[in-house]
């Protein structure tokens, strides 16, 4: 097959993903690939990506006490997951005992707003917990946090915790339980300090002190390095916006003079944040993928100038490609307006919810994002107890005019809308119960996209997409740019 045979072939085929042909097709497609380059980059050649992430910030800072001593703990938050994240990476740092009462009931009361009843044990079944706004949480039997006790009295079983039961296990567990139902914690913590003066944080000059060229890292076991030493910068830098006076040297010194456990339960709560946990799935995918290096830069000012931003974290980067996991439109432009400009490869991701039907709480615009103050496509990362969860379908949205024309950035012979996201094991599981979350899918196909060619092999590290599309759906797709990714 020669190279105008393999274009021609090409055109019928592009962006479509090769379980929708026969294996001959599928063979004929690969020859095609192999004859313009073979698949992924070009042979004896790396795969270098550019990951755009992006975190809010609380605006208010407290002296902490105890074991957290010399730390900034984050304010409350007004949402939910943001909230449980808080709690859970904090709450440990100072367990208060309660005089008189259960512990486990001293706990939850601590835990969670509002009154909540505890039902009878049943059999090895979960502890259900009621409010008195009728919200219910059930949370696993797990015999080293939970035990059932019985009062030789009255013969009545009841619940409490193990002996040497670990109380931040408790509150990942209701956290996994209470975030899908929007149930929120109480917004004490009791490491900060109550006599303390709370601080203002400036998020853009925090962005400033933090921006400079990104970090690369080249595989994933190297990630958690590179998250431990961003959130050491971003405590440095809330250092040097708090007090300008004070040296880069001695604001290190503080974050060195840190008990462990405080590190631990920043690093933790920085790891945990909505915006993070996107960038590290993505990253997961990119290398799962066969990705040879990530270069990570990571915002915390909606206001940023992204193009300032973009050029100075990645300008002498030696990336060829780039995406914005989970960010939403503005963001997606972004970086498809700074790889144009430098003939690179922006693989920009399609909305979220561009062929399914959004949660009740979820408002679209006409072209199918989110409606929503943060730089986030989906603020909400759900979890899943099977790796086949079910979403209603919106078909109709395909013949919707001016819909999937706009929806991606770029003109038409050159825009890139990478879709469905993906469901992937959850690192951060802590029960059967969330073992399973969704991924956005441009670090997955970061890794297999080729130019002018697509994608033409199933994605790997993923244990499905979110939807499924039929042979005719592909084909109205494929014209306006769309890559819908398969899964091994």
């Amino acid at each position: 097959m020669d190279r105008r045979e393999a274009r021609e072939l090409l055109a019928r085929m592009l962006h479509t993903s090769p379980e929708m042909f026969s294996a001959r097709m599928t063979a004929a497609l690969r020859e095609a690939v192999h004859a313009m380059g073979g698949t992924g980059a070009p042979p004896g050649q790396p795969v270098r990506a550019g990951f755009v992430g992006a975190i809010e910030l609380p605006t208010i800072f407290y002296p902490g006490r105890g074991n957290a001593r010399g730390l900034l703990i984050p304010g409350p938050e007004d949402r939910v997951a943001a909230a449980w994240s808080r709690l859970q990476a904090f709450y440990g740092l100072l367990l208060e005992g309660s005089s008189g009462g259960s512990p486990l009931h001293n706990a939850l009361r601590d835990i969670l707003d509002g009154k909540w009843s505890v039902a009878t044990p049943r059999g090895i079944g979960p502890m259900v917990l009621t409010s008195d706004h009728g919200d219910q949480l059930r949370i696993p039997h797990d015999p080293r946090l939970l035990a059932i006790e019985v009062d030789e009295a009255s013969c009545r079983a009841s619940w409490a915790l193990a002996f040497g039961a670990d109380e931040t296990r408790l509150i990942d567990l209701l956290a996994a339980a209470a975030i899908p139902l929007d149930v929120a914690p109480q917004g004490t913590v009791a490491a900060i300090d109550p006599e303390g003066k709370p601080m203002s944080a400036n998020l853009m000059r925090i962005d400033e002190y933090m921006l400079r060229p990104a970090q690369t890292i080249t595989a994933t076991d190297q990630l958690e390095t590179w998250l431990r030493e961003w959130s050491r910068r971003l405590y440095t830098a809330l250092l040097a916006e708090h007090t300008p006076r004070w040296t880069p040297a001695s604001n290190e010194i503080r974050w060195e003079r840190l008990n462990g456990s405080a590190k631990n339960a920043w690093c933790a709560w920085v790891r945990q944040h909505t915006g993070m946990r996107r960038l590290e799935l993505a990253v997961r995918g990119f290398f799962a993928n066969g990705g040879s290096e990530a270069t990570l830069a990571v915002t915390v000012s909606s206001s940023c100038n992204r193009r300032a931003f973009l050029e100075d974290s990645f300008d002498h980067s030696g990336v060829d490609r780039f995406c914005a996991p989970g960010l939403d439109f503005g963001w997606q432009q972004s970086i498809y307006e700074y790889a144009h400009n430098r003939d690179l490869i922006a693989i920009t991701e399609a909305p979220r919810h561009l062929l399914t039907a959004p949660p009740r709480q979820c408002l679209l615009n006409s072209f199918r994002w989110q409606s929503c103050s943060s730089p986030y496509e989906s603020p909400l990362l759900p979890t899943f107890s099977s790796p086949d969860p079910i979403e209603l379908r919106q078909r109709h949205m395909l013949r919707v005019s001016g819909v999937l024309d706009r929806a991606i950035p770029g003109p038409l012979d050159r825009s890139i809308g990478i879709c469905p996201w993906l469901v992937v094991d959850n690192p951060l599981s802590v029960s059967d119960a969330d073992r399973y979350t969704l991924a956005p899918p441009s670090g997955h196909a970061a890794a297999r996209y080729v130019r002018d060619v697509g994608i033409t092999e199933p994605v790997s590290g993923a244990r499905g997409p979110i939807t499924r599309l039929t042979s005719e759906e592909l084909e109205l797709l494929s014209p306006y740019g769309y890559i819908f990714l398969a899964t091994d």
